[in-house]
C-alpha cells in the first residue's frame, strides 16, 4: 500500500539535499578553509611537511656524505623516530627570516628562488609549496628558546651539528679583483658569472654561497680564457720566475 507519509518524508529530504547542493554550488555554504584544515602545529610537520621533502629527495643531498653535507642543513636518517622527526622539523627555524619569512631560506631554497644547486624540489604555486610557506610562517612564530631546544633534542637523539667552520667562496668583486692583481687582467670576468644572492644585505655569507652548476661552469671557462690571455704573449708576463729556452722538458 502507498505510505503517504513515508513518500513525503523521502520527498522532503530530497528537497533538502538538494537545495543544499544549490547552496554549496552557489557558494553560500563555505568550503572548508584549506589553509584552517593545515594550520600546522608542533606536531604536524611529521605528516605534513616532511613526506614532502622526502618525495622531494632533499636528504640525497643533505646528510652527512651527501653534496651538501656541509651546510648547516641535514635531514635525519631513514627509520628514526617520530619524535626526532618532529625536533628536526622545529629545528629548521634556523634558517628563518622572523621579520620577512617569504625571504627565509627554507622556503626560497627548495622553491629555486634562491638559486640552488638541487634546483626546484618543491614545485612554485604548487600544494607543497603551501604547505612548505605554512610551516615557515609557524616557525617565524615560535621563540628562539625553542627552536634552540629542539636542536638540543636532535642532539640527544644522536645528530651532532657540524663544526661551525664554514669556507666560502671568493664573492665576484674579489675574485675580479684577485685576477687583476696576480695576472694584471682588467677583464673583470666575474661581471659576466651568475648573480650572486645577497644574505643579511651582503654577498659574501657563506650560508648563501652555493656553487651551482652554471657558476662552476662559468668558472672553467673564464680559467681557460684567462690562461690563454695570459701565455699568449710569450714572455709570460712574469709568471713563471725564468724564461723557458724549450718546450722540452729538462731532464735533471
Amino acid at each position: 500500500m502507498f505510505n503517504r507519509h513515508a513518500s513525503g518524508s523521502a520527498y522532503g529530504r530530497r528537497i533538502v539535499v538538494g537545495l543544499a547542493a544549490f547552496a554549496l554550488a552557489c557558494g553560500l555554504i563555505g568550503h572548508p578553509s584549506p589553509a584552517a584544515a593545515q594550520t600546522p602545529t608542533e606536531h604536524t610537520f611529521t605528516g605534513g611537511l616532511y613526506p614532502i621533502f622526502e618525495r622531494a629527495q632533499c636528504a640525497l643531498c643533505h646528510n652527512d656524505n651527501g653534496m651538501a653535507s656541509r651546510t648547516r642543513l641535514r635531514f635525519p636518517e631513514e627509520g628514526v623516530s617520530a619524535d626526532e622527526i618532529t625536533a628536526f622539523g622545529l629545528s629548521l627555524g634556523q634558517f628563518v627570516d622572523r621579520n620577512a619569512p617569504e625571504q627565509s631560506l627554507l622556503f626560497r631554497k627548495p622553491t629555486n628562488r634562491v638559486e640552488h644547486t638541487g634546483g626546484e624540489r618543491i614545485r612554485q604555486g604548487s600544494n607543497e609549496e603551501r604547505t612548505l610557506r605554512a610551516w615557515v610562517d609557524y616557525l617565524a612564530e615560535l621563540s628562539g628558546d625553542r627552536i634552540d631546544a629542539a636542536q638540543q633534542r636532535r642532539e640527544q637523539l644522536g645528530h651532532k651539528p657540524i663544526a661551525d667552520v664554514q669556507i666560502r667562496r671568493l664573492t665576484h668583486e674579489q675574485y675580479n679583483n684577485t685576477v687583476r692583481d696576480l695576472l694584471g687582467d682588467e677583464t673583470r670576468p666575474a661581471d659576466a658569472f651568475p648573480k650572486e644572492d645577497f644574505v643579511h644585505g651582503f654577498t659574501n655569507q657563506a650560508e648563501g654561497q652555493n656553487i651551482a652548476p652554471l657558476l662552476a661552469e662559468a668558472y672553467s671557462q673564464a680559467a681557460e680564457t684567462m690562461a690563454r690571455i695570459a701565455f699568449q704573449t710569450g714572455d709570460y708576463r712574469g709568471l713563471v720566475p725564468c724564461r723557458p729556452t724549450s718546450a722540452r722538458p729538462v731532464s735533471a
